[in-house]
């Protein structure tokens, strides 16, 4: 990752008992509270990938005051009721909303927008990649790091939990699993 000045790296974890919900591990391996570090930010911008059948709060409603008055939320993850429990994606059309006095951005494909910084970042983070790319299906699979990069291949889905929070069948050609429990289309 690239290191920004003025910018504070730190490891997020659940609390353990005596611990508050949610704390952080500082670089020098202080802890205290997420919510303490979240109340001193004017800006936070949520990176998380989530897992979605364990998502992580990092600010629920009952802890909504640690939230700086005219705060800014740029959230890339932007995971619907993930990260923050008002949670949502917005549009180029209305790219922020309010949470009381806090501006809320999740432009859910702001990289389309910012197109060429995306594709020069893109490519250096991927370029490393390339010749195991080019060598094939069977090099792709030796690969950690490609073969898990593969959501789809030949059509069915590799990740079991993308099935299960779409709500579709495990088996292809993955139908839509209507909410009373029985298999219908692929229509949702």
């Amino acid at each position: 990752r690239e290191e920004v000045l003025d910018c504070n790296y730190v490891r997020i974890r659940e609390g353990n008992e005596g611990e508050a919900r949610m704390v952080v591990e500082e670089q020098d391996g202080t802890t205290r509270p997420l919510t303490d570090l979240i109340s001193e930010a004017d800006i936070i911008i949520n990176g998380t990938f989530q897992d979605t059948e364990n998502p992580t709060d990092f600010v629920t409603e009952a802890e909504s005051a640690c939230l700086k008055s005219n705060g800014l939320i740029i959230d890339v993850s932007c995971d619907e009721g993930m990260g923050f429990f008002f949670a949502k994606p917005t549009t180029f059309k209305n790219p922020i909303f309010k949470y009381k006095t806090i501006d809320y951005y999740a432009v859910d494909h702001t990289p389309s927008y910012l197109w060429e910084s995306a594709t020069r970042e893109i490519s250096a983070a991927l370029i490393v990649y390339l010749p195991t790319v080019l060598a094939g299906r069977d090099s792709w699979q030796k690969n950690e790091t490609i073969r898990r990069a593969i959501p789809i291949d030949g059509g069915v889905i590799q990740n079991s939990s993308i099935l299960k929070f779409q709500k579709r069948e495990p088996h292809y050609p993955h139908a839509y699993i209507k909410p009373s429990g029985n298999a219908g289309s692929d229509k949702m």
